[in-house]
């Protein structure tokens, strides 16, 4: 997440939608990333969990948690906006990111490289871990964000957050991107259905099909 005084604006961070290419365009805004550089360079001990919740920058935080830990009448005076992606392509990502990152940067990394394709990856994680773009941005059934991009859209949509912020547009930077096919020759019928089950709230949400 960011959350910028300055730009008053909150930026709610799902992961794999292009949140890592925005954040680097905009953290200068977050004065949290400056003390979090500058604490880093000066003593090396220094860690996430060494730090109050709001000092950590690199977090996907929900927009409730968000709200929560800044407070209701900050939260909600201020822009706030987030990335979403289509379902299908959103696991294809995840799964590749997962298979290329260390077994150290989350428990589940190690589980899903002993998995032995990509189906049975889907298998798991429609039946055993279902984690919704949805919750991120919503609360009872209440939007908590005011502008949603599209992965599909990314430097358009950029372009309006930048308009609405009053600041420079600028070229997203490619970040944690490989090359792949198409996210649909990655499917079966099977694995299509899936995801088209486990992941309906977003699908219909969000405005998504395959």
């Amino acid at each position: 997440m960011l959350v910028s005084d300055s730009k008053k604006f909150v930026f709610i961070h799902i992961y794999k939608t292009g949140g890592t290419s925005v954040q680097k365009m905009l953290e200068k805004y977050d004065r949290r990333f400056d003390l979090t550089c500058r604490l880093k360079l000066l003593a090396r001990k220094v860690t996430n969990s060494d730090m109050p919740v709001l000092a950590r920058p690199h977090k996907h935080f929900s927009a409730e948690k968000v709200r929560t830990l800044i407070g209701a009448d900050r939260y909600d005076n201020y822009f706030k906006f987030a990335f979403v992606r289509n379902p299908w392509d959103w696991q294809v990502s995840l799964y590749y990111y997962m298979l290329r990152s260390p077994d150290t940067m989350h428990p589940l990394i190690p589980l899903v490289k002993s998995m032995e394709n990509f189906d049975r990856y889907i298998r798991w994680r429609c039946s055993e871990e279902v984690r919704l773009q949805y919750d991120f941005l919503y609360a009872d059934g209440k939007l908590l964000v005011d502008f949603i991009g599209r992965y599909e859209h990314f430097q358009s949509d950029f372009d309006k957050i930048c308009d609405r912020l009053d600041i420079v547009r600028q070229q997203l930077p490619k970040v944690n991107t490989t090359k792949r096919d198409k996210y649909r020759d990655y499917y079966t019928a099977e694995t299509r259905l899936l995801v088209s089950e486990a992941f309906s709230i977003d699908i219909e949400t969000f405005g998504y099909e395959f």
